[in-house]
């Protein structure tokens, strides 16, 4: 059978109705709110629309709030932010920069000690003792 949207696409349903410039709008946000999408958590493809701006991976079961035909918007479509790979090889890749960045992230940690500060050997520091050089408040 031949297929018969070729250059419309999914808005071949609205036959010659509604204008071009709507038709190709409408075409441009539902190609990319039916592609394939990479879950911010485990970054697979198994990104799905639940409602309007309600996104959930059939993979985690991580669902979040994003975008209302995409699962990002704002910065992150303009390539500010996180990018979403839509291919398995993309995927991996992604995955294995997350990965080294993690490593190097755990490897330039400096350690915090939390030890408890050296009094001085002298024991000036007994807390009873008035230093002179500090000032008082006259007693009422």
């Amino acid at each position: 059978m031949a297929r018969r949207t070729k250059k419309v696409g999914s808005t071949g349903r609205f036959g010659p109705r509604y204008g071009l410039n709507v038709r190709r709008r409408v075409k441009a946000i539902e190609e990319g709110q039916f592609r394939k999408h990479a879950c911010p958590r485990c970054l697979t493809g198994r990104l799905k629309r639940d409602a309007t701006a309600i996104w959930h991976c059939r993979k985690c079961d991580h669902k979040f709030a994003g975008g209302a035909y995409v699962p990002t918007s704002g910065k992150r479509e303009r390539g500010q932010g996180v990018k979403v790979a839509a291919d398995e090889t993309a995927l991996e890749a992604a995955q294995e920069a997350l990965a080294e960045a993690e490593e190097e992230e755990e490897q330039t940690e400096a350690p915090v000690d939390l030890t408890e500060p050296e009094l001085p050997e002298d024991g000036a520091d007994d807390g009873d003792e008035v230093d002179e050089d500090r000032p008082t408040l006259p007693e009422a």
